[in-house]
């Protein structure tokens, strides 16, 4: 399932003249490469955006997702905004269709270690100095007929509450006050520490950082769409706020 879909990830980023970069290796049997996209690859972006996919090897919608946008998406139309996609970042995960990392770790916990190993390491090295205005990562919960949110703030941010009304047009939200224990607020699940890839990135002090969760009951295809959508709407809102 890995060799097959770095095939398509390579196919699509030569077609559209892009660099499939590799930023590190992990072994567990055989090698696993995981690799870094740029888009509008400038010393002086207005903002900078990175979006990372499947780091539960399971959630197959967010490396999907990635590779339909980078096939399909318009890059024209924010070409101040620099672009970086993680397309898979859990690979081993992601061919054995697992949550594990090579070292059979929880893959979304850790990053906030004061020592990072592994997948950790390289992905954290691959944007630890590029200074987002956006951190994205692209979740599913396979049980769920619903969408929701985690998200980090210091304040009400606007831009959450327009995310969730366009995974509307696709899914039901998750209302509940509680998700999985955690206090919930209209399907949003507001600065949840729990050493995840994007707790680090707000901890960091990227200004806005999330990780958002299709359904995975809900049909392939419906979910890989809506991620493009949302991948344009973070866009969309990184190209008006610039950097902050």
């Amino acid at each position: 399932m890995y060799d097959e879909f770095v095939a398509l990830l390579r196919k699509a980023c030569s077609k559209r003249k892009l660099r499939l970069r590799k930023i590190g290796t992990v072994h567990n049997k055989r090698d696993y490469h995981l690799y870094k996209i740029v888009i509008n690859s400038r010393k002086n972006p207005k903002a900078s955006v990175c979006f990372s996919a499947g780091i539960h090897g399971e959630e197959i919608a967010g490396p999907y997702a990635a590779l339909r946008f980078i096939e399909k998406f318009d890059f024209r139309k924010f070409k101040n905004i620099k672009i970086i996609i993680l397309p898979i970042a859990n690979p081993y995960g992601f061919d054995r269709t697992m949550r594990e990392t090579t070292k059979g770790l929880q893959s979304n916990g850790h990053f906030c270690n004061k020592r990072l190993n592994g997948e950790h390491k390289i992905l954290y090295n691959a944007i630890k100095d590029e200074r987002l205005l956006f951190f994205h990562a692209l979740h599913e919960d396979s049980d769920e007929h619903r969408f929701y949110i985690y998200n980090f703030e210091n304040g009400e941010e606007k831009i959450y509450n327009d995310i969730l009304a366009v995974a509307r047009k696709y899914f039901p939200l998750e209302m509940h006050k509680r998700i999985y224990g955690s206090k919930a607020e209209h399907g949003l699940i507001i600065n949840e520490h729990d050493s995840s890839f994007e707790d680090r990135m707000y901890r960091d002090g990227v200004p806005y950082s999330m990780c958002t969760e299709t359904p995975g009951i809900a049909p392939l295809e419906k979910r890989i769409r809506a991620y493009v959508e949302i991948m344009g709407l973070v866009l969309g809102f990184a190209a008006k706020v610039g950097k902050k």
